[in-house]
């Protein structure tokens, strides 16, 4: 319910403006909420309809200028939220075996939220609680415990799917690069240090999984707890937070950080978490800025060369767009594909009438390219298209073997009996865009696109074997 406001409020402006800021976030709040209510009656209206129909249904999609390829449909794909993916079934179906099973407690694992113990453990887990998942799946709307988990829809689903095999045999299993961006920026400059902390190097199902958030958090909180110590206001209140919740303070702006996040995008980003953890709203600002700088210094330290590499990239467009700037940075995909920035300046057209004056924008493709945005996004841009390469060539490859394949991007789907091809499809096909030298072949290419141009060389390799990754269980998982 909206804050009643006060009879006597416009003799105090202080309180007229506590009340007014009380009664803006719960009218957002109710506005979010209406609109997801709304949304999810569509979901389930059309999940209906479509049963009715009885048949498979396909997903036509289409890419964006990097590769990256986004489902058409508007409510129910692979890439909604938490109740879309558990409304979703493959129209094909596998017999499924006793591996398939074990995917199968894995994911109900990961979606109740143990996604950072080891395999075994999160197999044992569900072995453990096997008659309270049965429970949940028998009966959901009387026994709801499920809905404690992080992700409840797809807790449920996988439920459900332990419970019932004709579900089983439909069920879309998941396996999540680990931070996927990193992963990629890691495995182009061959980072041992990097490669540790995103689950590159050989692990076995019994090993616990490395944590890059947690990393950064530890970082953060040592740096917060000198400065608490050292008398510092700001991080004597912040303190507790990052104690008790720096994973979740720290995680969007690390997972954001290769994908171009700028410090003061981490700033807003903290700040959201700050304030959904009820820190009072005249200690956001102080507290968002100190640990946003904080967390976005710590990144570069925790995570090797990829914060070189993302420099080097923003050096070479900002060379390549002063050489000229006309045109728009490109490069080419492992796939073939020519990947353009589309950032440019806007033409801009003055209508005279007999009242005013009126200046039109529009786009154009021979004014100067945006030169802000060229820099700002070529890192992002570019790791975006490794990313997309390889989830189409794994993609490709499940098809050729004969895989149900569904794909967020860095989530990849299929069949729970048939999960551990996918896993190794996924990895063989990252070690094959790995194996040489990546930038060296980038930085040739736009040596050749920009003749007489002088572009530094990129930063030195490290010493990582690409091929470690065939043995690492939590490469994506």
């Amino acid at each position: 319910p909206m804050p009643a406001k006060p009879v006597d409020i416009e003799k105090d402006m202080d309180k007229l403006k506590a009340w007014k800021a009380e009664a803006h976030d719960i009218y957002t709040h109710n506005a979010k909420v209406t609109g997801q209510r709304i949304e999810f009656m569509q979901k389930i209206k059309l999940a209906e309809e479509l049963l009715e129909e009885g048949e498979p249904f396909y997903l036509p999609h289409q890419i964006c200028f990097r590769g990256r390829a986004y489902p058409i449909p508007l409510y129910l794909h692979p890439q909604g939220d938490d109740i879309t993916r558990a409304l979703l079934l493959f129209g094909d179906e596998r017999e499924v075996t006793e591996r398939g099973y074990y995917w199968i407690r894995i994911q109900a694992c990961n979606m109740w939220g143990m996604d950072k113990v080891s395999l075994s453990a999160r197999n044992k887990w569900a072995l453990d609680n096997m008659d309270q998942i049965l429970a949940w799946a028998k009966d959901p709307l009387q026994d709801n415990g499920w809905m404690e988990a992080d992700e409840p829809a797809q807790f449920l689903a996988a439920c459900m799917a332990l419970a019932y095999p004709d579900i089983a045999k439909h069920f879309p299993c998941q396996i999540d690069g680990s931070l996927n961006g990193l992963q990629h920026l890691t495995a182009t400059g061959k980072c041992e240090q990097g490669a540790k902390v995103v689950n590159l190097l050989p692990s076995t199902p019994d090993d616990m999984p490395e944590d890059a958030y947690i990393d950064v958090a530890d970082n953060v909180f040592n740096q917060v707890k000198r400065d608490a110590e050292g008398g510092h206001p700001t991080a004597m209140w912040v303190l507790p937070y990052m104690q008790e919740h720096g994973r979740y303070l720290v995680k969007q702006p690390v997972m954001t950080r290769w994908y171009g996040v700028t410090r003061i995008g981490a700033r807003e980003q903290v700040r959201d978490k700050l304030k959904k953890l009820e820190v009072p709203r005249d200690k956001l600002y102080d507290g968002s800025r100190y640990l946003g700088k904080l967390t976005y210094d710590s990144i570069g330290t925790v995570c090797g060369k990829a914060a070189d590499i993302f420099n080097w990239f923003e050096e070479c467009a900002r060379i390549m767009c002063k050489h000229s700037p006309n045109t728009s940075i490109q490069w080419v995909t492992p796939l073939g594909l020519p990947v353009v920035q589309p950032y440019r300046s806007w033409g801009k057209v003055t209508i005279k009438t007999c009242l005013q004056r009126v200046t039109v924008a529009y786009r154009k493709d021979d004014v100067p390219v945006h030169l802000a945005r060229q820099i700002q996004g070529i890192a992002a841009n570019w790791t975006h298209s490794q990313d997309s390469t390889h989830m189409l060539k794994t993609g490709r490859t499940a098809w050729i073997e004969g895989l149900a394949f569904a794909a967020v991007h860095d989530s990849f789907w299929t069949h729970a009996s048939d999960m551990d091809l996918l896993n190794r499809i996924c990895r063989d096909e990252f070690v094959d865009m790995y194996s040489g030298d990546v930038l060296k072949e980038l930085v040739e290419y736009w040596r050749d696109r920009y003749p007489g141009i002088i572009l530094p060389d990129p930063p030195p390799l490290g010493q990582l074997d690409i091929h470690d990754v065939i043995k690492s269980t939590y490469f994506f998982s």
